[in-house]
């Protein structure tokens, strides 16, 4: 049974991983900033360049700057208002609540007197990708990268794009840039898993899916794939213990529930658990023709295989 199309469904299933991943990665904050400098993205749409100009770039001028009046000059000049300032937990919050346009004007302000601040432009870029502007969001992630190189989240972010313009070979480079710089993250080593079981590489799949679930066992995209990777090894009892974690957390996700029900009927020798798992996923998935069609055939086998038993 070929568990690997359910656990990332291709490219389209991995988009939705991708933003997922995203949400965690944009509220990572960056404590080493630089001077604003203007740069000149090659790419996206103009509501990113509008949102990247900045107030504080002053234009070459050869005029005389002007003079003051003694009374000008003997006037206290008035405090400088501080800079605007966003936690990474409150541009956390805004994204779970989805106030995508809230979240844009935060990091705009914070942009207006620090127009390198890592944490505001992964927020930035998240609203462009919540928005489908992938070019846009683009856009901002390049202007991050620019002005802060080397900062893994900046990178992994980057990956997510073009795992979304369906470019997993030029993700996995930037997955693995990050990876030189930390490699503990678990989304980092998460996604280099996943690519490598989309490639079939399994072997080489499974150490980074470990590190992730260890690290972080309530992102079930992961375990699922991690599950996936132990079965392809041939690691049964330990993919199943895996998805009774899983579903111990969701026990209502049909592509999980499905991959387990054939890790039991395909694998495990146990047709009578695996054909308890395929009818709740008939109950729970009533409209997707692509989900019923695989339950049935799996259905088939678990009854052949139950028969055969009982003979």
């Amino acid at each position: 049974m070929e568990l690997l199309m359910r656990a990332l469904k291709q490219i389209n299933s991995f988009k939705d991983g991708a933003l997922n991943l995203l949400v965690i990665f944009l509220l990572v904050s960056c404590s080493s900033l630089q001077k604003p400098v203007p740069s000149s993205p090659t790419r996206g749409d103009k509501a990113a360049i509008d949102d990247l100009k900045t107030d504080d770039e002053v234009p070459s001028s050869n005029a005389s700057p002007p003079v003051e009046s003694n009374s000008e000059a003997n006037k206290k000049a008035p405090p400088k208002a501080e800079p605007h300032k966003v936690s990474a937990n409150s541009f956390a919050t805004l994204a779970k609540a989805n106030r995508l346009e809230q979240m844009r004007e935060e990091a705009m302000k914070v942009l207006a007197s620090n127009a390198n601040d890592v944490s505001s432009l992964n927020a930035l870029a998240f609203v462009y990708f919540k928005k489908a502007k992938i070019g846009a969001a683009r856009i901002v992630l390049e202007r991050a990268n620019e002005k802060n190189p080397n900062t893994p989240q900046v990178l992994t972010n980057l990956a997510v794009l073009d795992l979304a313009d369906n470019e997993p070979a030029r993700a996995l480079t930037n997955l693995k840039r990050s990876y030189k710089i930390d490699d503990h993250n678990p989304e980092t080593l998460g996604l280099i898993g996943s690519i490598y079981l989309q490639n079939h590489d399994f072997a080489k799949a499974l150490l980074p899916l470990e590190q992730s679930y260890r690290n972080d066992k309530s992102n079930l995209k992961i375990a699922n794939n991690y599950a996936v990777a132990l079965t392809k090894t041939k690691s049964y009892e330990q993919a199943q213990k895996i998805y009774d974690e899983i579903l111990a957390q969701n026990s209502r996700e049909s592509e999980i529930l499905l991959n387990y029900a054939g890790l039991l009927v395909d694998y495990l020798n146990k047709p009578k658990e695996g054909l308890n798992i395929i009818y709740k996923v008939k109950f729970i998935e009533t409209e997707r023709k692509d989900i019923l069609d695989l339950a049935n055939k799996l259905e088939n086998r678990a009854k052949t295989a139950l028969k055969s038993i009982k003979e």
